[in-house]
Order: C-alpha cells, then sequence, then structure tokens
C-alpha cells in the first residue's frame, strides 16, 4: 500500500513548515491493517502550512509500474486579487506563501506538480526515462532541477488517473479565485482538465487554458503590472526561485471553464494577447458551466466483456473520460470523448453527454465529489466530502452507483432523483 500524506509529528510549528512524503507499507491480509512497522518512505518535500491550502494528493499506476504523485502548490492567490498568484512579497519567516513562481513554476520543487517513480523492491525509487528533466541541468554553474517531475505547471491537481490501456494521464486542477477576466491582469479562474501523453508544463502560474497569459509582477511594487508572459518562453524571474529561469513552453489544455462559461476564448492582439473583455469572449465549450468550482478528475472507463459482473457500467461507455466538479450545481459532471488525433495537442472533447441523471445529486445524493473510480466489478465508486470545507458529517460517504439493466442510455423519466441506477 502507498500512502501520499503529511505526518502529524512533521508539523513545525514555529515556521509553519511541514514535510510531505509518498511511503509504502505492508497490509496484513489476516487482519486487514497495515502493519506501521512496516514503512518505507520513498520521498519527502518540504511544504509550506501557513496559508490554506492545495495538497493534491492523487496518485496512480501505468501499465510500466510507475507511480505518479499528484503535488499541490501550497500557495495563496489571494494577494493576487485571485489572478496569477505571482506576488513575490508576503511571506511567514522568509517562507513565500503567496508566490506559485517558487513552487509549481519551479524547475527545482516538487510542489505544484505531477511526479512519475519507479518504486524498487528495496524501498528506493529510479527515475524513468522521458521525464521533464533529468535532474542534472545546470542553470547559471548548479543543479536547478528535479529528475521526478514530469508535469509542472499545475496549482492542486487533487485527482489524477492514468488509462493502462494506453498509459495516458488524466488529470484536473483547481484554479485561482478571481471571478471575472481582467485586461489589466488576465483570465478569470479556469479550472482544467488535461489529457497528457508527455512530460511538459502546464503553465500555473504563467498561462491558462489555451495558453492565455497572465500579467507579471515583481518587487519592488508587486501592484504594479508588468509586461504579459511569453506561453512559449515563459522565464521565472521570481525572487524566490531557486530553479531554472528559462522553463519549456507551456502546453494547451483540453478542457478549462471560469464562473462565465466552458473554454472562454478572446479576440488577440498582434502579439497574442487575448483582449480579457468578457464581452468579446467566445465559449468553445458552450455544455459546461462554472461559478463556485473545483475540478475533480475521473477515470476513463473501460469495458471488459469477459467479466460476468452484473453492475458493471455497458461497452456504451468504454473510452469515454468522466471529468466533474466539487459542486453539483452548474458545474460539469460529464463523460466526455477525445480524439485520438488532437488529444495530446490541447485539442477539445468532440462529444459530451451530462451523468446527472445517472449519478445523483443534491443534498440527498453525491453534492461534494471528491473523487470517482471504476472498481474491478465495473461499478463506480464515487466518494461524496460531505457538507462544506473541512466537515464530516453523515452525508460524507462512498457511493457505488452500478448498472442494473436496461438500454445503455435509459430515458431521464426513468430514472428518480436520489437513487443510482
Amino acid at each position: 500500500m502507498y500512502l501520499h500524506y503529511t505526518p502529524h509529528s512533521r508539523v513545525n510549528r514555529e515556521t509553519h513548515m511541514a514535510e510531505r512524503r509518498v511511503s509504502r507499507f505492508t497490509l496484513d491480509p489476516v487482519t486487514q491493517k497495515l502493519d506501521l512497522s512496516s514503512e518505507k518512505v520513498l520521498l519527502t518535500w518540504p511544504v509550506q502550512v501557513h496559508s490554506c491550502c492545495h495538497a493534491g494528493g492523487g496518485m496512480a499506476w501505468d501499465s510500466k509500474g510507475n507511480l505518479y504523485i499528484a503535488t499541490g502548490d501550497t500557495n495563496s492567490s489571494g494577494f493576487s486579487d485571485g489572478y496569477s498568484g505571482n506576488n513575490p512579497q508576503p511571506n511567514y519567516k522568509g517562507v513565500s506563501f503567496a508566490d506559485a513562481r517558487r513552487t509549481a513554476g519551479n524547475t527545482n520543487d516538487l510542489n505544484g506538480k505531477i511526479l512519475r517513480i519507479h518504486p524498487e523492491p528495496d524501498g528506493t525509487y529510479t527515475i524513468p526515462e522521458g521525464n521533464l528533466f533529468t535532474g542534472k541541468e545546470t542553470d547559471e554553474g548548479g543543479g536547478k532541477t528535479r529528475g521526478e517531475i514530469y508535469v509542472m505547471g499545475v496549482r492542486n491537481p487533487a485527482r489524477i488517473f492514468v488509462d493502462k490501456r494506453t498509459d495516458i494521464l488524466y488529470a484536473g486542477w483547481v484554479g485561482p479565485d478571481a471571478g471575472e477576466p481582467s485586461p489589466i491582469w488576465g483570465p478569470a479562474k479556469y479550472d482544467t482538465f488535461a489529457a497528457i501523453t508527455k512530460a511538459g508544463n502546464h503553465g500555473w502560474p504563467y498561462c491558462m487554458g489555451n495558453k492565455q497569459p497572465y500579467r507579471d509582477r515583481n518587487l519592488p511594487d508587486p501592484s504594479k503590472p508588468l509586461g504579459w508572459y511569453d506561453c512559449d518562453h515563459p522565464r521565472n524571474e521570481s525572487p524566490n526561485n531557486d530553479g531554472l529561469v528559462n522553463l519549456p513552453p507551456v502546453t494547451g489544455n483540453n478542457i478549462w471553464y471560469s464562473p462565465q462559461g466552458g473554454a472562454p476564448d478572446y479576440p488577440r492582439d498582434a502579439n497574442g494577447i487575448p483582449s480579457y473583455r468578457k464581452e468579446e469572449a467566445t465559449y468553445r465549450l458552450p455544455w459546461l458551466k462554472g461559478g463556485g468550482q473545483a475540478a475533480m478528475n475521473g477515470p476513463v472507463y473501460r469495458y471488459d466483456a469477459a467479466s460476468t459482473s452484473e453492475v458493471k457500467w455497458p461497452s456504451y461507455w468504454d473510452g469515454k473520460w468522466f471529468v466533474g466538479d466539487f459542486y453539483d450545481a452548474d458545474q460539469p459532471r460529464n463523460a466526455v470523448l477525445m480524439d485520438p488525433k488532437t488529444l495530446d495537442k490541447g485539442g477539445l472533447p468532440v462529444h459530451s453527454e451530462s451523468l446527472k441523471k445517472i449519478i445523483p445529486t443534491g443534498n440527498d445524493g453525491i453534492k461534494n465529489l471528491m473523487d470517482w473510480k471504476f472498481g474491478p466489478d465495473g461499478a463506480l465508486y464515487v466518494l461524496d466530502y460531505g457538507r462544506g470545507f473541512f466537515t464530516s458529517d453523515s452525508k460524507s460517504a462512498l457511493w457505488r452507483v452500478t448498472y442494473t439493466g436496461g438500454g445503455p442510455t435509459p430515458a431521464a423519466d426513468q430514472l428518480a432523483r436520489g437513487t443510482a441506477q
């Protein structure tokens, strides 16, 4: 059993720093309990816990035995008016908590990333070929990268999934807090989903969506806007950066949505800078709505014709990618179909359908989706956080959503709200 967690004993109450780790434990098959004395610590890295939140936390395996680990940027965008999260000034005892260039945009830091390692039998790990860095890159004479990094530039990728049939990584992450786009600072909050076929930089805190840049800011006065970031040639010029200055080019993402709607895009000037005027927006995914939003990536369903399970979902859903949101009002809980020819180039979904008539929503349903995966029985298991942040109540539950017969796409009037079919 592999766990990604923060040991309570490793929280420094004085400096507000903690240790995040990935460990391997042995499960006792008789007692069905972890043998706590069996812990092998594979990987540790420091995180600030002074300012909320962004722990990431998702993990997944590919067909080659590589372990993917999603880490949050441990950064607040509240000091950047909800836009880029690139304010270098606020710090607690010398550690920045409002500059994501220190974490997600830093090639020498494991926060705000999706890591990829290959665990070895002795409790160590090796670095697979094809990660974003080798760990030996230098800039100005010193080591400036971490070889564990597969994807950089993600804000809070809480949930990830690897389709072992293709080894494509599917991820989603939460955007910042700006409710509207700004011609001065850049796009509104974009919650994001991406299908990832190779190592890359997905932009945060420089660019979001389909390579839409933010405005730079820096000392001595972070309140004054500087130039726009260059998504094709991003540079990390933060005083809090200890990695490379010249970063890999930003890769476009497949799905992004704001409070105004799905996949907003804008007219661009001669330099490729969007207008960011709300009235000029084009919504390329009109089926998608936003608002209060927190992306929760889901699985790709794979139908097993040989399975005798009576609860497996029909073959109709085979190959569809489930994308959802923590909230259940206007936010997505959809199954989308991607075009393999454009999937790795930021191509949009070619088909989408809502799952809200199948997966129950509302106060008596799955209101706060926290995770969802298909089990070996072909049923969908969905984790409901509860009602609100930092709470635990009777609504906190693990649901099993099964298929009970009939046609593969039942009519809406055959489904009752609050029940799973």
